[in-house]
């Protein structure tokens, strides 16, 4: 049976794959395939009413249901105020209609285009007024980018509505401007308050974030509106060598978590990483780290140990799937993991691990289907 065709928020599954739509074989369901029997003749009589036909005899479904969809599309983008995302479905349907030599219903268009300048301009108004910003990172700062980029769309809204309809909509450029500055002196002490905050839970990257943007932001606001905001130099590195040193061990504690479960490049990156914030810290600071090699030692044969066996299971799997190539690569990997183990730590009183051999074969076999897989 052929897909079905989509009109909007129904499809109509075309049984006899005639490309019409037949009220005897054809059967309407919503998205999920599910049918609607309550539903169907309104559904179907609003899609007539919008194509500007009396009945479906004639309608070709293919083309036309993408026609349709495109307006449907508009209207639900119109409602939520994006008037970019509504000019791309009417350009759309606009095009297919050309194609098909379907009379574009520009009236339609021009009251959906409308509805979503004035939407979108609401609803820049609101974000302005009151910012929804709301991130489980930074929940006291981040609302100054949402101003801004709701200020930016406000002004595009409303020259591109004046524009497109001969209308006289105002964008108050003073207002808009008192509005950011207001934003700036609310943004830069929130932002302050989250540095301390993630540099106390020793969370790194998030410290260096912030910072970066602090500085960025109070750059702008004294270019833009001659603000002062002293950025305290000594205060910043404080913060950061706090994160460091409440942040290695995190780190440490997370190499730790990731060899428990194989992940062994993983574990590579992040050893790797504690070693440049040592190093970060030492050349920046003076702050006397140390990098605890034996710790080093002890995780990387964990990783290893357990990256092992993880890749012996992932060859298992591909080896169900009859995928060769695939299981050759992960029992290779394990045969090198277990070689590095046994150079680098078999001497210093660890046993060596022999590469099992059998258990290889078997799953080379079984990829290759010519034996009961593990």
């Amino acid at each position: 049976m052929p897909d079905p065709i989509t009109f909007g928020d129904i499809l109509i599954h075309d049984r006899n794959d005639n490309n019409l739509y037949d009220a005897k074989f054809d059967l309407v369901t919503n998205l999920e395939h599910q049918e609607i029997p309550h539903e169907k003749k309104q559904k179907l009589q609003e899609i007539l009413k919008q194509l500007n036909k009396p009945t479906w005899k004639g309608i070709i479904l293919n083309p036309t249901g993408a026609y349709f969809t495109a307006f449907f599309e508009a209207k639900k983008h119109a409602e939520e105020g994006e008037p970019d995302d509504v000019k791309t479905q009417l350009t759309t349907a606009k095009e297919i209609a050309d194609q098909i030599k379907l009379k574009f219903n520009e009236k339609a268009a021009t009251e959906i285009l409308k509805k979503a300048y004035l939407k979108g301009i609401e609803k820049c108004r609101k974000i302005i007024q009151h910012p929804t910003f709301n991130n489980q990172f930074l929940p006291m700062a981040g609302n100054l980018e949402e101003v801004q980029a709701a200020l930016l769309s406000l002004e595009r809204y409303t020259h591109e509505y004046n524009q497109t309809f001969n209308a006289k909509l105002i964008f108050d450029k003073a207002e808009a401007e008192a509005i950011l500055k207001k934003s700036y002196l609310a943004e830069i002490p929130a932002l302050a308050a989250e540095v301390t905050k993630y540099a106390q839970f020793g969370s790194i990257l998030f410290t260096k974030i912030l910072l970066k943007s602090m500085t960025k932001h109070i750059d702008e606001a004294k270019r833009k509106f001659q603000l002062d905001f002293p950025y305290d130099t000594a205060w910043a590195d404080q913060q950061l060598q706090e994160a460091l040193i409440k942040g290695i061990p995190h780190e440490w504690a997370k190499a730790k978590q990731e060899a428990a479960k194989g992940q062994t490049i993983l574990v590579r990156k992040i050893l790797n990483r504690i070693q440049s914030l040592v190093l970060e810290g030492n050349r920046k600071f003076g702050l006397g780290l140390n990098y605890d090699q034996q710790k080093e030692d002890e995780i990387m044969e964990e990783a290893l140990r357990e990256g092992a066996e993880d890749n012996f299971r992932l060859a298992e799997k591909f080896a169900r799937q009859a995928n060769l190539t695939k299981t050759q690569h992960w029992i290779d990997q394990a045969h090198q993991y277990l070689q590095e183990y046994n150079v680098k730590y078999s001497h210093v009183g660890k046993g060596k691990i022999f590469f099992d051999h059998d258990r290889a074969e078997k799953i080379i076999k079984c990829a290759k289907g010519l034996g009961g897989c593990p």
